[in-house]
């Protein structure tokens, strides 16, 4: 019991939920992956890949959290300059999949650089945050940094998947508010963002293309789409709108309730199911 303790050690809670989520993905891939699984002819191939990913990133949240955290800030560093160069480089030799270049391919292995980048700049401002603490103007310095940092990594996000870049940006700010960055700074922040946010949906809404946006379409469509709803006279499934509409369809038939793990039926139609669609699945069963 000692060892588990001392392996397992931190907020109960947390490793509760951990485990709570581990179970539920099991249940869920498990399901959305059958129709792959009957196909294929290989009934627990999927699962136990899943099965696999979860026990080996099991294994290095162990031990990660039982490394000081000196040597995780080392390696938030380099972390920091392999994802910013990575960045840099993936719009020219990046995979390019669904009009999007977010994947690098290394000896077979296809990953995501903005996956790194977002561990490198939580790990670099907790960092300049926790080292800012003794006086306002340490804080003041680390305010501008860390804003400036984002905005460099955000901008080189954004371009290919827009809402990472937001996402990140959003945790970033929740750290320098726990963080004690001076509240008034937050709130000047927080209205330069959302007036910024009103100016890019406006410029979405009547702009049609934008140069060097090439998700401009993209983004149009998710925001404001401009085709027929399901139900409406007229609407027809076709292949630009068939994942969207089965995804809508598998929300609609989980009702209040949910058909329970392994009664969906959209997991048949919809292509991406197991992993883009994912949660269209969870909400139907």
């Amino acid at each position: 019991m000692s060892l588990i303790n001392k392996l397992f050690k931190g907020d109960i809670v947390v490793w509760i939920v951990f485990l709570f989520l581990c179970i539920i993905s099991l249940i869920e891939v498990y399901s959305a992956t059958s129709t792959l699984a009957y196909s294929d002819r290989n009934t627990y191939g999927p699962i136990l890949r899943h099965a696999t990913f979860l026990i080996v990133g099991a294994i290095g949240i162990v031990v990660m959290h039982n490394i000081h955290y000196k040597w995780i800030t080392i390696l938030g560093f380099i972390l920091f300059f392999v994802a910013f160069f990575m960045l840099i480089a993936t719009p020219f030799i990046g995979v390019r999949l669904n009009n999007a270049a977010r994947w690098i391919s290394l000896f077979g292995i296809q990953f995501q650089p903005s996956e790194f980048a977002k561990l490198a700049l939580v790990i670099f401002s907790s960092f300049i945050l926790g080292k800012s603490q003794r006086s306002s103007e340490d804080l003041n310095k680390a305010f501008w940094i860390i804003l400036v940092v984002t905005g460099v990594f955000a901008g080189l996000i954004l371009f290919e998947n827009l809402s990472t870049a937001l996402m990140l940006c959003f945790v970033i700010f929740i750290m320098m508010y726990l963080g004690r960055i001076e509240t008034k700074k937050m709130l000047i922040l927080g209205a330069i963002v959302i007036g910024a946010g009103i100016i890019f949906l406006l410029a979405l809404k009547f702009i049609d293309t934008m140069p060097f946006f090439g998700r401009w379409d993209t983004w149009q469509n998710r925001i404001f789409g401009t085709e027929l709803e399901i139900g409406d006279p007229g609407f027809t499934i076709t292949d630009k709108n068939y994942q969207s509409s089965h995804a809508s369809i598998a929300i609609a038939n989980g009702t209040f309730l949910g058909t329970l793990p392994g009664n969906s039926t959209q997991r048949d139609f919809l292509p991406q199911a197991y992993s883009d669609c994912i949660y269209a699945s969870i909400i139907e069963e």
